[in-house]
């Protein structure tokens, strides 16, 4: 059923709009030289899409990533996300836990610096995952967190 098909049984049932649920679907003669019925909501722009205006901002997570790793002076996370990703996916598996692409990075950044590198590659490869575990518990030892366990499990 197309979207104008949509609208018309909608209309003819006395249903409410179905993109803002507030809004009736209503007809409207149309003047000539223009023939029929305009068919649409009365409050949103339905059957119609409503378009962003080109000059909106958007705010996305992508967007936010980026421009944290650049206040911390790493610039874009472009050439780290997937990598970032895996890390996360790893946690998230293994202990429940989301880092943010950000901490993702800043954790596998002082795993590199044990190679002087100043980002290791991180790849689906075997033992991937392990390493990944074994480090962030040799990371959270350095931090020496574990005392804090206690006050935020209550």
């Amino acid at each position: 059923m197309s979207l104008d098909d949509y609208a018309t049984a909608l209309l003819l049932a006395g249903m409410k709009c179905p993109k803002c649920r507030d809004g009736i679907l209503q007809t409207t003669p149309l003047t000539p030289p223009d023939e029929g019925d305009a068919m649409g909501c009365n409050r949103c722009s339905f059957p119609t899409p409503q378009s962003e205006p080109s000059n909106s901002k958007r705010i996305t997570q992508a967007l936010i990533d980026n421009a944290f790793a650049c206040l911390d002076g790493h610039g874009r996370l472009t050439y780290v996300l997937e990598g970032c990703k895996f890390i996360q996916g790893v946690l998230r598996d293994t202990h429940g836990v989301y880092l943010s692409l950000n901490e993702c990075r800043r954790f596998w950044e002082w795993r590199s610096e044990q190679w002087d590198a100043s980002f290791l590659v991180v790849t689906r490869h075997e033992g991937a995952r392990e390493e990944i575990l074994e480090y962030f518990n040799e990371w959270l030892d350095e931090l020496d967190i574990w005392e804090w366990a206690d006050e935020c499990a209550s």
